[in-house]
């Protein structure tokens, strides 16, 4: 397999989906969600975006077995990627492992940092990230 490097990827995805139906603002800036599975008609990238500000966001995304983020790449802030279920390992560049990921384990992918993921079995991961990813 060979590695793509994508460069600094600008953090626009889950900005650009709609909210999560589901998600409620009771009073400013307050949010409240829950973290299921996105459907399949959501997104085509099963994606979920559950709650944002003009700092923070966070969002879940599904993938089947051998799916993830295979092309080298960069975010311009720090992100942290949450395991909700399944498993994903975490490459950066040359392929040095950075961590292989279960149920409740997570990382922290500092900001401009390169890596790679790619997940065994389905897999429902979150990514909490600054600014509005």
């Amino acid at each position: 397999m060979s590695e793509t490097n994508y460069g600094v990827i600008a953090d626009r995805l889950a900005w650009e989906v709609p909210l999560n139906p589901s998600a409620t603002v009771e009073l400013a800036p307050f949010q409240v969600f829950t973290t299921g599975a996105p459907e399949e008609s959501e997104h085509a990238l099963r994606v979920r975006p559950l709650a944002r500000s003009s700092a923070l966001s966070l969002y879940v995304r599904a993938f089947g077995d051998g799916g993830g983020e295979d092309g080298l790449h960069a975010h311009p802030d720090d992100a942290i990627w949450l395991v909700l279920q399944g498993h994903a390992s975490f490459f950066g560049e040359g392929r040095r492992p950075l961590g292989e990921l279960g149920p409740h384990e997570g990382i922290l992918v500092p900001a401009l940092a390169t890596y790679r993921f790619r997940c065994r079995g389905e897999t429902l991961i979150a990514r909490f990230a600054a600014g509005q990813a």
